[in-house]
């Protein structure tokens, strides 16, 4: 376990380090007063040191600490790179780190604190005498040339995997003097061998484990360098001697995942010594990194061919610009739609493919804003375009922009044809109700001037006949008044007042209840006690009577109406729930359209101008219809 103190007198900060270094790790929050007094007790493996304190420097504090021990690493936590951080690092610190603190570096910089503090504390004991410093400097010598030797070869074969492990096991062959060595990775979650030396192929040609293998779930339990002496399972001790191996290196990613080992054999003379087990541990760690390096440039290489593919394949056009506004991505689709070939505008301003194409990129690019599916036409070949852009970047700096955009011709000329052909059938529904809507009126009235000459000594004949002439003339008139309204609704005015909602309400249901219980409906009335509103009371009557009119018109004997009202926040919820109705109607069917199959013409356009009249006042209408029941919902401002 390594010994962790946190100076801070921020707990949260103490908490969050805590949770991070949960494994492997003692941590012990100690606030800047009794550093000294903790320090004289207990020594540290690692510092971490808080920037802000309500009575302390952070930089006394530093050199306090390197005083008590210079050989301390020390994390310092700063809100910024700022000149304190500079100087806790001109002083001695081993680094600083910026809060809030990315989790995944702050455990890099543990890892290698830890590896710092314990090569400071082994330097320490090794300078106790000439001769351990001497075969100090010679195993520094000799690391440092194995180290070299690594980066050699991951320079030479970086993008050739196989050729680097083959090399990487070559070289740690003549460094130890090693009899062989076998280097086994994780390929789609089964571990296989993937380079070894003096061993025959014919057995790692059968190795293959999964994350169940014994073998395998040992070492993510235990995740510890094991050698052969060791306790452990005698499956593991066999395994190991079928390779000749003697130690085993788990490679192990920052974040714990195990994705290989490094099984070596013994040494052709000599036994391993604590210096060169801390040479390969440390060698291991660079080779994960360096494996992880790999398997994400092959994914990046993937992700590029693949997306390569689609752009090149794409229907629609796509052309990429950096921040300059130079082309660095024109598709096949781009070509065939603009009529341009790629090698005329690759690299050049993005005006060469037409000003108006340039105008959306440019100004994606300066303001930092995506246009989403804009239409124009596109003036070089006369055709109409839609076009989406958007801006790569981080924070202020725009490093790219790109457009995707189609030829909307054919579909627009489709759409077209399906409006006029939409219009056509508008057209003759309307004038097939209207027609049957006025002619209804019509037979009785042409049936009343018919017959009046032979009975107009007829007194209870007149006095019938003009009652029912009244009736349907006044029907005639509903209909041309609501057609006219309809047609005017687009520029009449609401005037807004305050009155008493209650009031109000009240006075609609005393209008509606009795029209609704002859018909022997129930008729419920539940009120909100809203007393004030701003609207217009006038129109606000007119919208509600419209679905009172529906509603009464749909409603079978028996049936029921619940009215009522609620206040929500700064909105009135007025509801109508109509339980027996007669019309069935799909639920999100829009029923606000005019002349909608089912209703009557008057009341077809009496739902429309009813939530049109609520909109005016900043509101909001919803139908719902469910078997039976059908519930209008109204939401109306308390304020406009």
């Amino acid at each position: 376990m390594n010994y962790v103190i946190v100076i801070t007198e921020d707990k949260s900060i103490s908490s969050s380090l805590r949770v991070i270094l949960k494994e492997n790790f003692i941590v012990e929050d100690v606030p800047p007063s009794e550093v000294s007094k903790v320090l004289s007790l207990r020594k540290p493996n690692l510092i971490f040191l808080d920037g802000e304190f309500a009575d302390f420097n952070p930089i006394d504090i530093l050199e306090r600490l390197l005083t008590i021990d210079p050989y301390f690493t020390i994390i310092c936590l700063f809100p910024s790179f700022n000149r304190i951080a500079k100087e806790a690092i001109e002083k001695g610190a081993f680094a600083v780190i910026e809060k809030p603190f990315d989790v995944e570096k702050l455990l890099i910089l543990v890892k290698r604190g830890i590896e710092r503090d314990f090569i400071l504390r082994e330097n320490q004991n090794l300078k106790k005498s000439k001769e351990v410093e001497k075969e100090k400097i010679d195993r520094e010598s000799k690391e440092n040339g194995l180290f070299e030797n690594f980066i050699q070869i991951i320079v030479d074969n970086f993008s050739n995997f196989p050729k680097f492990c083959e090399e990487l096991l070559k070289v740690l062959k003549k460094h130890f003097y090693l009899n062989s060595s076998v280097l086994i990775l994780q390929k789609d979650n089964i571990f296989v061998p993937v380079s070894s030396i003096g061993l025959e192929g014919k057995i790692l040609k059968e190795i293959r484990m999964d994350l169940n293998d014994d073998f395998v779930q040992y070492f993510i339990k235990k995740q510890k360098i094991l050698h052969i002496s060791d306790e452990c399972p005698i499956g593991i001790k066999n395994f190991l001697q079928i390779l000749n191996g003697e130690i085993v290196f788990p490679l192990k990613t920052v974040r714990g995942k195990l994705i290989g080992f490094l099984i070596v054999g013994s040494k052709i003379r000599g036994e391993f010594d604590f210096g060169e087990i801390c040479q390969l541990n440390t060698l291991c760690d660079y080779l994960t990194m360096m494996v992880e390096n790999i398997a994400l440039y092959n994914e990046i290489s993937f992700q590029k061919e693949f997306q390569d593919k689609i752009f090149e394949n794409v229907p629609s056009g796509i052309i990429g610009v950096d921040g300059s506004g130079k082309i660095i991505i024109f598709n096949k689709s781009a070509e065939k739609i603009l009529d341009i070939k790629r090698e005329e505008v690759i690299r050049k301003d993005v005006e060469v493919v037409g000003s108006q194409i340039a105008d959306y990129l440019r100004k994606t690019l300066k303001f930092k804003k995506s246009v989403s599916r804009e239409e124009f036409v596109y003036i070089p070949k006369n055709i109409i375009l839609g076009i989406s852009t958007s801006y790569i970047g981080k924070e202020e700096k725009v490093e790219a922009a790109v457009a995707v955009f189609q030829d909307l011709t054919a579909l627009k000329e489709l759409e077209r044809r399906r409006k006029e052909m939409e219009k056509t059938k508008y057209w003759n529904v309307l004038s097939y109700r209207l027609s049957h809507e006025l002619k209804n009126p019509l037979v009785a009235i042409k049936t009343f001037s018919q017959m009046l000459p032979e009975k107009y000594d007829d007194e209870e004949f007149r006095n019938s006949f003009s009652k029912i002439i009244q009736e349907e003339v006044n029907k005639l008139n509903g209909i041309v008044e609501k057609i006219n309204r309809l047609a005017e609704s687009g520029s009449e005015s609401v005037n807004f007042v305050k009155f008493d909602l209650s009031q109000f309400l009240n006075n609609l249901k005393r209008k509606y209840e009795k029209k609704f219980k002859e018909k022997k409906a129930k008729f419920i009335f539940s009120e909100g006690n809203i007393k004030e509103i701003k609207a217009d009371p006038l129109k606000l009557e007119e919208a509600l009577g419209y679905i009172f009119d529906f509603i009464f018109e749909d409603l079978k004997e028996e049936g029921s109406l619940k009215f009522s009202s609620v206040l929500k926040g700064e909105n009135v919820i007025i509801e109508f729930i109509e339980n027996g109705g007669k019309i069935q109607f799909l639920n999100g069917k829009d029923i606000f359209v005019p002349f909608i199959d089912k209703l009557k013409v008057n009341i077809s356009i009496g739902l429309v101008l009813a939530k049109r009249i609520i909109e005016l006042h900043g509101g909001k209408i919803e139908f719902e219809c469910n078997e039976s029941v059908k519930i209008f919902k109204i939401k109306i401002p308390l304020k406009k």
